[in-house]
């Protein structure tokens, strides 16, 4: 099969490849310059978002050559501007893309140009900002789910606050914990009788729902990519998980994302749904602990493997900080949690989508479940081929005669090496005894 890289410099598209040739669909003329086929690593750097962790390609230098995408003045513009080329990666003759990104000039000599590959980004903030009374520009915060005692709110101008993100109905204002009286709320402003300079805060439910699947819905739909729902297909506990957030900074919603993906045991990735004629971008939503039908492979498919056994677990913790009044005033507490394995090791900590007394036990039972998937061994295989229908969440199953074991993996990591066309998946695994009959 043959590689296609397709880079747009100043709105014109060059098709390159490791070797020359006119591609079936679209009829376009490949030059051979790419002189180092790419390699991809796609795993969760941080967080719960599935993106490129590694990715490079090698491109010859040919600055006089008039069909190189990087000669003549955009060669100088290359060298002297630094900026992102879009291009679409694939491989074979797929009538979708494999992926699209974009290239960023690493280093050059006179041979040859190095890029590194990196995903589409999608630069939404998480939250939004507001003039307050003293005609400043501040952050209004993000709300989702049920809040409880959320602070801070901004005050507009005497009477009057922003709504951060809550409804126009079930809506309670706070000062020092005792509720004010609401004369008016439009969804942007909430406007009460009288209001005496104490601390605020404030309940009620955001109008994006209260779930998981809620919450990344909103996030499809905000990112503005083709599918404006998120596909739960491997997250089927999803629609069930509640979990509220109050957040004050305008830090980037994927990022955020990531952390509330991580917090429930799931993981999430932004491609291509090739299963879908029409081909759109989805967001894919994981549970790590999803039990989808394996797929069984020969032992004698499997062309390497390792066991990175996972180090002793003391446990998985996090906090979050409950706002409740008492004596005229708004008092914290923080909740420290804990779902302890051993006396001594790693400790994890993640993130807690909380803010009531009631929610520590649901807290507790999404720490057990991370927990119990960290402590498993992380299991590598590689296969012959691009593998472009292995996906993250797959679960595969193969024997090992020479280990004894047989094994039981969902792939976590999957990385392509387009120069030896091998594919490796790596991610926890159960393991258990294989005996030859």
């Amino acid at each position: 099969m043959s590689l296609s890289l397709k880079i747009t410099v100043d709105a014109t598209d060059y098709y390159l490849s490791n070797q020359e040739y006119i591609s079936i669909t679209g009829n376009n003329y490949h030059f051979p310059f790419v002189t180092k086929s790419p390699k991809l690593s796609m795993k969760a750097v941080k967080g719960g978002f599935i993106q490129i962790e590694v990715g490079n390609i090698t491109i010859e230098n040919a600055p006089n050559d008039s069909n190189h995408p990087f000669s003549g003045s955009r060669f100088t513009d290359l060298i002297s501007t630094p900026q992102n080329y879009p291009f679409v990666l694939n491989f074979g003759e797929s009538n979708y893309d494999f992926l699209t990104g974009v290239l960023t000039l690493s280093s050059f000599n006179q041979n040859q140009l190095f890029f590194t590959l990196d995903q589409v980004e999608y630069d939404f903030k998480l939250a939004s900002t507001v003039t307050d009374k003293d005609s400043n520009t501040v952050v209004n915060p993000f709300s989702f789910g049920v809040v409880t005692h959320g602070t801070p709110v901004v005050q507009k101008s005497g009477t009057t606050f922003a709504n951060p993100g809550l409804g126009t109905s079930g809506v309670t204002i706070y000062e020092n914990g005792v509720a004010m009286t609401i004369s008016g709320n439009d969804g942007t402003t909430i406007t009460v009788s009288s209001y005496s300079g104490g601390e605020v805060s404030i309940s009620g439910t955001s109008d994006n729902g209260t779930t998981l699947e809620d919450f990344f819905d909103y996030v499809a739909n905000t990112i503005g990519i083709d599918t404006t729902t998120a596909d739960t297909t491997r997250a089927t506990n999803a629609s069930s998980l509640t979990f509220s957030a109050y957040e004050n900074s305008r830090r980037q919603l994927l990022t955020f994302a990531g952390e509330v993906a991580e917090a429930h045991n799931h993981q999430f990735i932004i491609r291509i749904d090739e299963n879908d004629v029409a081909y759109p971008t989805t967001l894919f939503l994981i549970d790590r602990d999803n039990s989808s039908t394996a797929t069984a492979l020969d032992e004698y498919d499997v062309l390497s493997f390792s066991i990175d056994q996972a180090l002793p677990l003391e446990g998985v913790s996090a906090t979050y900080e409950v706002t409740s009044p008492a004596n005229g005033l708004l008092q914290r507490k923080r909740q420290n949690l804990n779902s302890s394995a051993n006396a001594i090791g790693r400790d994890i900590k993640v993130s807690a989508f909380a803010d009531t007394t009631a929610q520590r036990a649901g807290i507790e039972a999404l720490l057990d479940s991370v927990r119990d998937i960290e402590k498993k061994p992380l299991v590598s295989f590689s296969v012959a081929g691009i593998q472009e229908d292995y996906k993250h969440g797959d679960r595969f199953t193969f024997n090992r005669y020479f280990e004894f074991l047989t094994v039981d993996i969902l792939a976590r990591s999957i990385n392509y090496n387009f120069d030896t066309e091998t594919t490796t998946v790596t991610g926890e695994a159960d393991l258990t005894a294989y005996t030859q009959s």
